[in-house]
Parts: structure tokens; sequence; C-alpha cells
């Protein structure tokens, strides 16, 4: 999720992309769309999407929330705007008791691994101790969980497991700060670490992605340095040698592809223009911040939003032009999906 202590210079960066227009994406027509059903049902802090299929203009995707839910939701565009429908997964008792000890359940992103029948899920530790500095140590990590049927039907989680990884991997991750880019190939995981934090408090100017081989074994480290990605809060994988992906702070879809070696011999990048759903107009409100990305069958690309709390708001000038239940989205946190259509060739 977005950090709540913000440096200056990366909150300037993001206050500038809205002017930055010379490459600028907009988002599809009848996008963007609140995360928010006719039931009433709502997604809360949105940090992992994953697209399912795609049938009757009905899209289906799988979601995390950085709160520790997991629900589906079905995207419908034979309305307009699309209409929106989220299906909230039970977790069984055990899956409960198996989260008892977390200082904080803390889902960053999610993929369906189809060949081995199991939900995927990178998840942040987090302290609430000084005095125990690395106790999130026990709670990051990569979980599988069995669904009690097809990603497309299942209502409940079964189980979950921590899966045994490479312990290299967590070299730079801290506290709320870990591995919020996550996708796999055929034959590898990539992991995107969110930031290189040069301490818990102060963002730098890159972070890493890293290649595991399907044990979860290192196989690359690769800095995003010099391709001036700041941040990774989402990851989507072509194939072995080729991915876009998030940069949250600088508000950019990013592609990426690799030689043989997985150094990046390729790189592109575009600014998204972020605006409010029925309000194109605003589209510089810095707490949407974009976590997670997916890619559907058509070739379209999705990416949704965790509200950053303490910036997500309409200056007053522009508060006085928001319907009722507008307001309402804004003072619940409501996450927001955007379309957009895929914007490298």
């Amino acid at each position: 999720m977005f950090k709540l202590i913000f440096p200056a210079i990366i909150l300037g960066l993001i206050l500038l992309v809205p002017v930055l227009t010379e490459d600028e994406i907009n988002p599809e027509e009848g996008y963007p769309v609140w995360l928010f059903d006719s039931t009433g049902d709502v997604a809360d802090q949105t940090s992992g999407l994953f697209f399912l299929s795609g049938k009757n203009k009905e899209k289906k995707f799988l979601i995390c929330d950085d709160v520790g839910a997991i629900s589906r939701i079905i995207i419908n565009e034979n309305f307009s705007p699309p209409s929106v429908k989220i299906q909230k997964l039970i977790f069984a008792d055990t899956v409960k008791s198996f989260f008892k000890t977390f200082v904080k359940v803390d889902f960053e992103e999610i993929i369906y691994d189809y060949k081995n029948d199991r939900v995927l899920i990178s998840s942040e530790g987090n302290n609430n101790d000084v005095n125990t500095p690395f106790r999130y140590r026990k709670d990051e990590g990569i979980f599988s969980f069995k669904l009690n049927g097809s990603p497309e039907n299942a209502d409940s989680i079964l189980f979950v497991e921590k899966v045994k990884t490479d312990t290299n991997l967590f070299k730079y991750t801290r506290h709320n700060i870990s591995f919020e880019g996550f996708t796999e190939s055929e034959n590898y995981y990539f992991l995107g670490l969110e930031n290189y934090m040069a301490n818990q408090f102060v963002f730098t100017d890159s972070t890493e992605i890293l290649v595991t081989d399907k044990n979860f074994n290192l196989v690359k480290r690769i800095s995003t340095h010099k391709e001036s990605i700041v941040t990774i809060c989402g990851l989507y994988a072509f194939n072995d040698r080729e991915i876009i992906g998030v940069d949250r702070n600088l508000r950019r879809i990013f592609y990426l592809k690799f030689d043989n070696d997985f150094n990046i011999i390729e790189n592109k990048s575009v600014t998204m223009n972020l605006s409010v759903p029925d309000y194109p107009h605003i589209s510089d409100i810095v707490g949407i911040a974009p976590e997670s990305i997916a890619m559907d069958d058509e070739g379209n690309v999705f990416v949704a939003i965790d509200p950053w709390k303490d910036k997500f708001m309409v200056d007053m000038v522009d508060r006085e032009k928001l319907k009722d239940t507008d307001k309402k989205y804004f003072l619940n946190y409501t996450p927001i999906l955007y379309k957009f259509k895929y914007p490298f060739k």
C-alpha cells in the first residue's frame, strides 16, 4: 500500500505527473469505474489484480486487498459505464487461524497458478513493536491458497500455507516494504520490490526486479536505476523475456524486454491519465495510487488503485462539483479500476 511517510521529493514528482502529457494515455470509453457494486459490496485498498476470463463482454478478475481480503470481480461491459459485481471469498476457520498471529494481513499481488491449481499471493510483513524491529520477517512472503472450486466459481478458501522461497529474495524488504509486483511466465516468477528504501522513511530513485525459477530460487536480481523506474507495484509477464508493470510514484506503465541473461535490452514507458470516474478533468489527486496491473484476452490493460488515505481527496473547488454519491466514494476510500489500450508497439 501507499506509505504514510512520504518524502517531499517523490511527492513533488507525483504532483508534476499530470502536466507531463506528451506520452499520456487516457482510459477507454466507459472507464474508469468505482469498485463498488449495487448490493453495497466494495473493494478495500485493492493492491492485486489478475484476469481470469472474458465472455459476452463480462470480464472476471481475482483481486486482493491489502487489508487481507480476496475477491472475484465481474465487470460487465454490456452497460455504459460497465457494471461492477464483487464476490468476496470466505476464509475457512483454518485459514482465519493461520493469520491470527499476523500483525497485519497485508496482501499485495495475486496470480492464479493454473498448473498447480492454486492462488499465489505476495504479502508484506509489518511490525508493531520497536523492540522487535525484524518482526515483519515472520509474516512476509509468498502464500498459496486452495479454493473450493475453480477461480471463476469458488466462494471460499479452504487452505493456506507459506511457500518455501530462497531467503536471498528478501535482502531489501522492510516493515511494510516488499514485493508489490508479482507475476509468472512459463518458466519463471518475477517479483517487483516496491522500492529500495534508504531507510524506513525515505524512498530512493529506483528498485529491483527479481527473477526466480518455479521453485522460487533466485536467478537474477535486476536494478531499475538506469530505467528510471522508482517503484514497482504491479507486474504482468507476456513470456519469459517480456513484462509490463506499474510505477506507482510516477504514475507510469513500463515495458521491459530482457536478453537470455535477463539484462534489460529494451525499456519503454507511458504516463497514465488517472482521472476520477465521470470527472475527466479531475486527474491530479495524489491519493490515486496505481498498485496493480492485468491484461485481458483482447490485449487491454487494466490498472486498479489502492487509495492513499491521507491524500485521497478532491480540492475544495472540484469538491463542489461532485455528486453526493461520488463524495461518499472518496470518504470511503473506494478503489478505482482503469482500462487502457495496450500502449506499446
